[in-house]
C-alpha cells in the first residue's frame, strides 16, 4: 500500500502534547507541565544569579583580606625605613616584616618617630606614655594591630608592634 501523493507521515504524539491550542487548554496535564517548565526555568535563573553573586562578592572580600594583610606589612616597614636612622639599634623588624620592635632608653626619639608615622590612636599613646616600671607589661591593640610594651627606669621603653 502506497501513501497518496503529499501526504506526509506525522510521528505518533501523546496525549499531553497535542499541537492544537483547544487541545492544549483543555488538557490539565500540558498546562501543569508548562507551569512546572516555568517554575524550573525561574529557580534555575535564580540559583544562577546567586551563585554568581556569591562569587563575585567572596572574591571582592578575600581580595580586600589580602591587600589588608598586606598593607600592614608594608606599613611596618615603611615606617622602620623611615625611622631606622633616629636612633641606630632602637628598632628592629622581624617575623617576615610582621613585628616592629623598639627598644630605647633615654629620649624616645625612635619612638616618637615610630608613632608619627603609624597610626597608633591617640588613647594607645596616652596609656604608653602612662606606663611606669610598676606597671608591668602592658597591652593594646588597634585595626589589624597589636602592641605590648613596658617601661623600666634602667631599660627604657621596650614596645613590640605585631600585625594580627
Amino acid at each position: 500500500m502506497t501513501a497518496p501523493q503529499g501526504f506526509q507521515p506525522q510521528p505518533p504524539q501523546d496525549d499531553y502534547m497535542q499541537n492544537s491550542p483547544q487541545q492544549q487548554n483543555l488538557n490539565p496535564l500540558y498546562r501543569e507541565l508548562q507551569k512546572y517548565k516555568k517554575r524550573a526555568t525561574v529557580l534555575t535563573v535564580s540559583t544562577c544569579i546567586l551563585s554568581v553573586t556569591t562569587l563575585v562578592f567572596g572574591g571582592i572580600v578575600g581580595t580586600a583580606l589580602v591587600m589588608t594583610i598586606e598593607q600592614n606589612n608594608n606599613a611596618l616597614v615603611k615606617v622602620y625605613d623611615a625611622c631606622m636612622s633616629t636612633d641606630l639599634g632602637a628598632i628592629s623588624l622581624g617575623d617576615n616584616n610582621s613585628t616592629l620592635t623598639v627598644s630605647e632608653s633615654g629620649k624616645l626619639d625612635a619612638y616618637d618617630c615610630v608613632a608619627s608615622k603609624l597610626p597608633i590612636p591617640k588613647a594607645t599613646q596616652t596609656k604608653i606614655g602612662a606606663t611606669t616600671g610598676f606597671s608591668g607589661s602592658q597591652s593594646d591593640s588597634w585595626d589589624g594591630y597589636k602592641a605590648t610594651w613596658s617601661y623600666s627606669g634602667s631599660n627604657g621603653l621596650d614596645l613590640v608592634i605585631q600585625k594580627d
